[in-house]
């Protein structure tokens, strides 16, 4: 089936454009005459997968559930939020409504998007639509969303000094070893300086960097590609996950971060009527993480066969011993939501000090690293310097 953008008249000879769905052009005009609609013009639409962004998710289902609230039906708020949202969103807007006004259901028209919506937001339209807490969903989703957003601009900040601190000393280590140095050893060379071996190695690796920057370049260009190309093997990308978990420092907040956003997913799920192993295996797809989400699978799997939750997630050894006892109380007490969510927010606060106190760690050790590099070329350019003056005198 492929997309068409068309331009049509109404009954009234006004213009219209829009996207429909079709199987062919044949079907395209039979759904634009159903409407009454007489095609002007019309073309094969290309789309590309494009992921919506946090912001656009939260803000999207935000005001979804407040005009709602306000009485306004699906697809009369999905027009006026068509003219207010910019971005990837507008264009999935268009999708869903028309496919809505083809008899499709809210959430079968959100499949429509593919991908570009996640696993967690279709399913939960799904629920909304079974239930029919439609504007209550939409709200709960919204605040999902945001509390993400919030969490991944809070790291964005905490991350900017280090960056531009790496960035400065990256720009130096290339400024110094493609222009500075080359000079001072033309200069010394020219004076006839017997050189110490520590800078006569660093002339020698400055002038090879220079002499062939633009192998090297293209080099590094094909190393990427291919280490993109095996990290993507399944495999490979599974050993790499795993690593992930278990990286000094990092590693940690990584861990804090897959077990916020599994809980937190968790506990919206559960709230919202859905079957605890079904909560798990869409819980499994929020964490980004391979590795982790077979093992969540497995770990729902046995829970469809009899075990407990914490049981079965205690023998997978990614979480931590506090989630384990919290979801062991939310099993005991049985109120799954509010215990999950409620520790889902303990994790918030955790996950920004502990970025902090990693980033605190990492600037010095990058400092550092400058002050040796920037001292030792100091030092074997000072060093033939000294020499001369001294046999001068």
């Amino acid at each position: 089936m492929s997309i068409f953008k068309y331009s049509a008249l109404n009954i009234s000879g006004k213009r219209i454009q829009g996207y429909l769905k079709a199987n062919n052009e044949e079907e395209l005009f039979g759904l634009l005459r159903s409407r009454n609609y007489y095609v002007v013009d019309y073309k094969l639409k290309r789309v590309k997968t494009v992921k919506i962004k946090l912001k656009e998710l939260y803000i999207f289902s935000r005001q979804m559930g407040y005009m709602m609230s306000a009485g306004f039906n699906v697809c009369e708020s999905l027009d006026m939020l068509y003219s207010k949202l910019n971005g990837s969103i507008r264009k999935k807007i268009i999708i869903i409504k028309n496919s809505i006004e083809n008899g499709k259901n809210l959430y079968e028209s959100i499949c429509e998007c593919g991908d570009d919506f996640p696993i967690f937001y279709r399913e939960m339209m799904k629920v909304s639509e079974e239930t029919g807490r439609l504007e209550e969903v939409f709200k709960e989703v919204g605040d999902y969303y945001e509390n993400l957003y919030i969490i991944k601009e809070k790291i964005k900040n905490i991350l900017i000094y280090p960056s531009v601190i790496l960035i400065t000393t990256i720009f130096l280590i290339i400024l110094l070893t493609i222009d500075i140095i080359p000079k001072f050893s033309d200069t010394l060379n020219g004076l006839g300086a017997k050189l110490p071996s520590i800078t006569q190695s660093i002339m020698n690796t400055s002038l090879f960097l220079k002499n062939n920057s633009i192998v090297l370049i293209f080099m590094l260009f094909i190393s990427i590609f291919v280490i993109r190309k095996i990290c993507n093997i399944d495999n490979v990308k599974k050993a790499i996950d795993k690593l992930k978990l278990k990286m000094p420092i990092f590693g940690k907040i990584y861990k804090k971060i897959l077990e916020k956003n599994f809980i937190s997913t968790l506990a919206i799920l559960i709230k919202s009527g859905v079957g605890i192993t079904r909560a798990m295996e869409v819980s499994a797809e929020v964490v980004h993480n391979s590795y982790a989400k077979e093992a969540i699978l497995s770990s729902s799997i046995d829970i469809k066969n009899g075990m407990a939750m914490a049981e079965s997630l205690k023998k997978l050894n990614i979480f931590s011993k506090f989630i384990i006892d919290m979801i062991s109380m939310a099993e005991e007490c049985g109120r799954f939501d509010e215990i999950l969510k409620n520790t889902a927010g303990i994790y918030e606060n955790e996950i920004s000090d502990a970025v902090k106190r990693g980033v605190s760690l990492i600037e010095p050790v990058i400092i550092v690293l400058l002050a040796i590099f920037v001292g030792g070329v100091i030092i074997s350019i000072l060093l033939p310097i000294i020499n001369i003056m001294n046999s001068i005198r």
